[in-house]
């Protein structure tokens, strides 16, 4: 398919974030100061329809010469920062802010310290200034007690709905090839039980997965291989190669061909590496079930033409699942991708979360879709995936 992309810049966002905090209401007050008393950082409050995430620290915990801000998956960001500071709470000595957040939101959480007075750059610097501040958040260590896990600017506890915890109990992984188009690992789940028997998970952007732990998730999910994909780092690099490259998308099939012609393929990304897991099912039909793409920017989907191979009885699935936080991805976008891959014969299902663009809600979300296939629906995908991570927990505390 001979077509082009306009290029992608990264920077300032072109719409600013919704506001989403609260008044500082007595049962709110209250949660404040314990969350502060107590050194908690943050606590989600849900009653009822109405969750409330409120962080709160001392006064002496703030940084001199900095405002602290509250960094909340799809609830926060940099392109409103008065939405996310802490301010300080009304009739207490503590700093603290309340936002709203859906009920069975998901999010990675911490604070980050933002110096007064704060000058936001414009256009491509402002991206350069957010992984300053983000490295000096990494250094400052302040944020809520919980199960953490890694991004790639830093680590951030894992709060909300959070039904698949971490925990990955004696899951492990061996490296079953060098380091090339894909870099694989086979899986050794313990026990072996609940094995999901010769499937196997292509990644993009697996890096940033990777520190997510999603390999161990993976392996105590019972996925037999996990194939990382090795593409570009840098942002434009990344949109070059995902977004464009049919060349890449051969690479990984050659590579996958060469390594157990058995396993079934499940392609899955985030972000650009959804539109590239979407492609690679396209170019290559015969060789993947199906394909999971969670927070994609639809409109930059190009279908490359199918590889010469026969096609199969039987073409993949795609499940496209859309943060609700994400305004930048309308959900008319991905409802209109999916119509162009269904007319390729791709059986599509059309989902959403309750979350943002963040690997918090990810990691479980493109490992239960792929175990499950597409027929069934995501909160059952994620229920049996929180089944099998307990069960795998309760063999290991037995033992």
């Amino acid at each position: 398919m001979s077509s082009s992309l306009s290029p992608v810049e990264p920077g300032t966002r072109p719409v600013p974030i919704p506001d989403y905090r609260v008044p500082w209401r007595a049962d709110v007050l209250a949660v404040a100061q314990e969350v502060a008393s107590r050194g908690l950082c943050a606590r989600v409050v849900r009653r009822g329809d109405e969750w409330v995430l409120v962080a709160a620290v001392r006064g002496v915990e703030v940084p001199r010469g900095c405002r602290l801000f509250l960094e909340a998956g799809g609830v926060t960001d940099r392109s409103r920062l008065a939405a996310g500071c802490l301010e300080r709470v009304p009739s207490t000595d503590c700093y603290g802010c309340a936002v709203r957040v859906p009920c069975g939101w998901v999010g990675g959480v911490r604070l980050l310290p933002i110096p007064e007075p704060a000058v936001v750059p414009e256009g491509a610097a402002q991206r350069q200034w957010w992984l300053k501040v983000c490295r000096q958040g990494e250094q400052l260590g302040l944020r809520p007690k919980g199960p953490s896990i890694c991004s790639t600017k830093g680590t951030v506890t894992v709060m909300g709905a959070h039904i698949a915890a971490p925990w990955c109990g004696d899951a492990r992984t061996n490296s079953v090839s060098s380091p090339g188009v894909i870099d694989v690992v086979r899986c050794q789940a313990g026990d072996g039980a609940g094995a999901v028997a010769g499937v196997g998970l292509v990644l993009f952007d697996g890096a940033a997965l990777r520190a997510a732990d999603i390999n161990r998730l993976a392996c105590a999910a019972g996925i037999s291989y996990v194939a990382m994909v090795n593409h570009a780092a840098d942002f434009q690099g990344r949109a070059t190669e995902l977004l464009g490259d049919v060349g890449l998308l051969d690479e990984i099939a050659e590579a996958l061909r060469a390594l157990n012609p058995a396993i079934s393929w499940v392609a899955a990304g985030s972000s650009f590496g959804g539109v590239a897991a979407a492609r690679l099912i396209a170019r290559h039909p015969d060789l993947f079930q199906g394909a999971v793409c969670a927070s994609t920017p639809w409109g930059r989907l190009l279908l490359p033409d199918a590889a010469g191979t026969p096609p199969p009885e039987r073409m993949p699935w795609l499940r496209a699942v859309r943060g609700e936080l994400e305004w930048l991805f309308p959900a008319a976008a991905q409802t209109a991708a999916l119509g162009r891959c269904a007319l390729r014969g791709i059986t599509t299902r059309d989902e959403s979360f309750p979350g943002g663009h963040d690997v918090a809600w990810w990691r479980e979300v493109l490992i239960a879709a792929a175990i499950v296939g597409a027929d069934v629906p995501l909160p059952k995908a994620l229920e049996q995936l929180a089944a099998k991570v307990a069960n795998k927990q309760a063999a290991a505390q037995q033992l």
